[in-house]
């Protein structure tokens, strides 16, 4: 982004030198003809957009180093930058020529006096020499605070940066500067006037050249060739390993504390906003408009980044364990059901729940002890009958959650994931995502005949949402649209159809029926090899509080904790700076994926893309993508690995290829070494297809390690599914040489916006190297 952005300041500074080319073309009459006012309309314009380009490269360095915008995202901004640029330039170079303040300016026609040349144009080079200088002092602040003690690759990285940053502010004060003088002390310069002249003439014009050479690489790669430094190839050394990821890595593993524990995590959607609701949100609101819903949640998903280390992926593919919650605004209309039908449903259902026996005491004793004193109303029976941690656990004692062992969690975590069936309407995709929830204690699920009525676990089902999202079974009443101030009496035996109707807003005057409904959901996602370690163990609403026309929902989850805590280095406590590969436990992981094929979902409606059942073969693929190449949009496989979530280094990362890009180049004597420090990998699909792809970086091996890919048609083309890689953490063969491990076979569902597209099969394998001291 930043080598495009230069780009086109070498374009505007062009468009500002082309016309001065022709010299002043005012005759001797001195009247102001069409020549001279086209020059002088060209000259204002460009100039104006250089000076305001040059402010827009200063925000994208802020973008990119604070908060760490992925090249995406930040190629995302280019045509508003282009807009922000242009409109202005335009409107007020338009203006000055309406206006008549176009004239000789000495060597050409331009605004003719000093008065007008500083309040049309000058006054912008201050405001962006000031906005320039603020924004990259608040980057440079930003990345010393990060990374100052971090490790030598990221101080060489963070150095390289501040310089550039300060050159580039003296670099745009410099270029400006002649011009300044010239044009706003032109009578006090006396015998100096033709040279400061002649030298603003230089700065100005070569303003684009200055750019390109700055962080082009060109003093990168002069001072390559003057120095002639030899490359350093480090030594590499295999890590023999009976197994992945438990490695010999030198460390001192009596020093290492392994914790294997639960925790707790509690959510809720209690902190809802409220407003008065305008007609038009009525309306949007009033007949189902499932399309619509489907469209924002694929949004969310597109959208939303919940870390600074935007790597171009979705936030559930880049993060072990993801939660979604709030008001989805998905209603009981599936079936196109009445208010009416959806009463007599809850009321039917709560006779049925009643009528069976109470809850064990296991299971009230638990909630209490989740959820404290303050939401003890919940525990009542009418609604305790899923808040249990599954059956497998018995009636045990009365002790709180906290206190349950590891071994506890973990057989009702596998009791649980081997407990999980297909939705009331059926499911054949049990070797995939499961689209359904964790089981109640009741042999039969009562809340079945409210819940087949239910968009959102429909689209969940048929795959078009929230692909591979879980959502713990409902075994409350709907929480929208409630009446504010009333509230079910959970101790009832029973709801009337008539009690329900006094709780609830069925109809709204002027925009007809409102269907109760679960608007309010908290859906949860876990990669495929981690979803026995997360559990739901509560989920309800919370009825007692009546100040708004929802319910609130919350809901407890227990999660299983691996986490290795190295010790902290000794390096560090003498202050001796270490390498990426010199940190304790840092071994080279050299990743290679192989193809094997690919099968499509059924192309939805709306999407302009040819609708193959299986692809398994390079002609197929051309096929597919074939309208792409043809627009110049080439499918790309992009891969991250390790994940941020994974990845010690994810935060110098980005620091690290930031200083590639602004100086070509930051490790001179061997590209192949940034290579290694980089977390994401891209190869054109045909060269994948043919070739696989193969990925080195340094990183610390973890309990559990992930491959993000995505398949997609360029930096800006339409994704066409991306999904997770589990690497396999089986125990090594005996045919492993010298810490190779063999390729593993694997299955990954790909999806875009929650929305299943495909699933694309190959071989794994990672490599574990340990390199030697540079030193």
């Amino acid at each position: 982004m930043v080598q495009k952005m230069v780009v086109v300041l070498s374009v505007f500074d062009a468009g500002l030198s082309f016309p001065k080319m022709f010299g002043n073309p005012m005759d001797d009459t001195d009247e102001v003809n069409a020549v001279c006012n086209v020059q002088a309309l060209a000259l204002h314009l460009f100039g104006l957009m250089s000076v305001f380009w040059n402010a827009s490269i200063a925000h994208c360095f802020y973008r990119k180093i604070v908060h760490r915008d992925s090249e995406t995202r930040l190629k995302s901004r280019f045509k508003l930058y282009l807009i922000l640029v242009i409109v202005p330039s335009v409107a007020i170079s338009v203006t000055l020529y309406a206006g008549r303040w176009f004239g000789d300016a000495t060597f050409y026609c331009w605004v003719t006096t000093r008065t007008k040349q500083f309040w049309t144009f000058y006054l912008f080079v201050v405001f962006a020499i000031l906005y320039i200088s603020v924004i990259l002092w608040v980057t440079h602040n930003r990345i010393s605070r990060d990374f100052r003690d971090a490790n030598l690759d990221a101080q060489e990285s963070w150095a390289l940066i501040t310089s550039k940053l300060r050159v580039y502010i003296a670099a745009f004060i410099v270029l400006w500067m002649p011009s300044t003088i010239f044009r706003l002390f032109d009578s006090e310069l006396g015998p100096a006037r033709f040279p400061v002249a002649i030298l603003m003439q230089i700065t100005v014009c070569t303003q684009g050249l200055t750019t390109a050479i700055i962080y082009g690489g060109l003093l990168t790669k002069l001072y390559r060739m003057i120095s002639c430094e030899p490359s350093i190839t480090p030594a590499h050394k295999f890590v023999s390993s009976p197994s992945f990821p438990t490695v010999d890595t030198g460390t001192d593993h009596s020093l290492v504390k392994h914790y294997r524990q639960p925790a707790n995590i509690f959510v809720s959607t209690f902190n809802m906003g409220e407003a008065r609701l305008t007609p038009a949100q009525l309306e949007k609101w009033g007949k189902s408009k499932v399309w619509r819903r489907n469209r924002d949640s694929q949004d969310i998903l597109k959208e939303l980044h919940l870390n600074l280390e935007d790597v171009g992926f979705e936030f559930p593919h880049v993060h072990h364990h993801s939660f979604v919650l709030g008001d989805l605004n998905y209603r009981l209309t599936q079936r196109d059901a009445s208010a009416d039908t959806i009463l007599e449903l809850v009321s039917n259902v709560r006779k049925c729940e009643t009528a069976k026996p109470s809850p064990i005491k296991r299971n009230r004793s638990l909630r209490r002890g989740l959820l404290g004193k303050r939401w003890s109303p919940m525990s009542s029976r009418g609604l305790s009958t899923t808040f249990g941690l599954g059956s497998s656990r018995g009636a045990g004692s009365d002790r709180d959650s906290n206190d349950l062992d590891v071994s506890m969690l973990e057989r009702s975590v596998k009791s649980g994931s081997s407990s999980i069936l297909a939705s009331s309407n059926g499911s054949n995709n049990s070797a995939r995502y499961s689209a359904d929830c964790e089981l109640p204690d009741d042999d039969q699920y009562v809340w079945d005949d409210v819940l087949v009525h239910d968009e959102l676990r429909n689209g969940i089902r048929d795959e078009q949402i929230f692909y591979g999202f879980r959502e713990a079974k409902i075994a409350f009443p709907p929480t929208f649209r409630r009446v504010r101030g009333a509230a079910l009496n959970l101790d009832a035996e029973t709801w009337s159809v008539e009690e329900l109707a006094e709780c609830y807003t069925t109809a709204v005057e002027g925009h007809g029926m409102r269907v109760p409904s679960y608007t309010d959901r908290i859906l949860y996602f876990s990669q495929p090899d981690m979803r026995h370690r997360l559990r739901c163990a509560v989920y309800a609403s919370c009825e007692e509080v009546n100040c708004s026309d929802h319910k609130p929902v919350l809901a407890v989850f227990q999660a299983l904790v691996n986490r290795n805590f190295l010790p902290i280095e000794t390096e560090l406590a003498t202050k001796k700076l270490q390498r990426m590969q010199d940190v304790s436990g840092v071994l080279e992981c050299q990743l290679r994926l192989d193809f094997t094929s690919i099968s499509w979902q059924p192309i939805a409606e709306g999407i302009d893309l040819p609708s193959l059942a299986s692809i398994g073969g390079t002609v197929d693929l051309d096929q597919r993508f074939s309208s792409y190449d043809r627009h110049g949009h080439q499918v790309i496989v992009t891969i991250v690995f390790p994940l941020p979530s994974e990845d010690i280094f994810s935060a110098q990362r980005k620091l690290l290829e930031l200083a590639d890009s602004m100086s070509g180049g930051v490790y001179l004597e061997n590209t192949d070494r940034l290579l290694c420090k980089t977390n994401v990998a891209h190869i054109k699909w045909t060269d994948f297809v043919r070739d696989g792809i193969t990925h080195a970086t340094f990183a610390r091996p973890t309990g559990n390690m992930h491959v993000a890919i995505k398949i997609h048609a360029g930096t800006q083309g339409p994704c066409f599914g991306q999904g997770v890689i589990c690497i396999p953490q089986g125990a090594g063969s005996d045919n492993e040489d010298g810490g190779l491990q063999n390729l593993k076979n694997f299955v990954v569902e790909l999806a875009d916006g929650g929305r299943h597209t495909g699933t694309l099969s190959g071989a794994v394998s990672l490599t574990l190297v340990q390199r030697a001291s540079d030193a």
